[in-house]
């Protein structure tokens, strides 16, 4: 099954990593001057280019991608991509256990918005995250504005799609790690948590947070102190500041 991928950074990243899997780049004609990264890479691996005016790249693109629409942030270039081979939470927990690994998994509790999921896919991809687990419905899925958003960092972390988020909490837990849940009326900063361990970051809903029984799958509660006026961040923000915290906890010990 092909999919489609829109941005620079998106193409890039899957041309140089898997560029087998690459079918077809489609270029608006007006911007090939301003990817001579991508073209180059294409022409190594043989991977076919097409270029159209913009209009022409509009209808093209509308007639193969349903979801399109002109306002999507899509930097003139697409590519027809074989989608990746999907991973299952057991396999990359097997694979933690063989490389004696400290795991690092970003759980996500019915996060909703597309822009969110794209952003902390990217976020967990720069913090060196072993898996991004997402429910597999009712909530936002990794598409083709995802991974634009993400920025190649589909292409660097795990995406797990699982049944049932509370399962894999349970599953997580049987496996060692250390399951803590990002809530705003917790009473133990995020500032003091133990990140010495395998740990499972769970990061709620944009609206409604943590569900309840996701909250007391958690071994712990956490809030980031908020001083200022404002005492809520958006969850992609929230996700960032919790696992870069745990990235400099681990690297200050090292």
């Amino acid at each position: 099954m092909n999919q489609f991928i829109f941005g620079i950074h998106a193409v890039c990243e899957t041309l140089k990593l898997r560029p087998k899997d690459v079918a077809h780049i489609i270029i608006i004609k007006e911007r090939l001057s301003s990817l001579v990264e991508i073209v180059r890479l294409a022409e190594k691996n043989q991977v076919p280019i097409s270029s159209y005016k913009k209009e022409e790249w509009m209808k093209w693109v509308q007639r193969q991608v349903s979801h399109f629409k002109e306002e999507m942030s899509h930097q003139g270039i697409v590519a027809q991509v074989k989608s990746q081979k999907a991973i299952s939470l057991e396999e990359v927990l097997d694979h933690l256990k063989e490389k004696n690994e400290l795991g690092l998994i970003l759980v996500l509790d019915e996060i909703t918005d597309p822009q969110n999921l794209g952003a902390l896919i990217r976020t967990a991809a720069c913090a060196k995250a072993h898996a991004v687990v997402i429910p597999e419905r009712g909530a936002a899925q990794v598409t083709s504005v995802v991974t634009k958003v993400a920025q190649g960092g589909v292409e660097h972390v795990v995406v797990c799609g699982v049944s049932n988020i509370n399962y894999a909490l349970e599953k997580l837990k049987n496996r060692g790690f250390w399951v803590m849940g990002l809530d705003a009326k917790a009473e133990v900063s995020l500032f003091d948590m133990d990140a010495h361990q395998s740990l499972a970051l769970v990061i709620g809903n944009e609206e409604s947070g943590l569900r309840r029984l996701v909250r007391e799958k958690c071994d712990l509660l956490v809030k980031i102190p908020m001083p200022g006026a404002m005492d809520s961040l958006n969850a992609s923000t929230a996700g960032g500041i919790a696992l870069f915290e745990v990235v400099r906890k681990r690297l200050k010990k090292s």
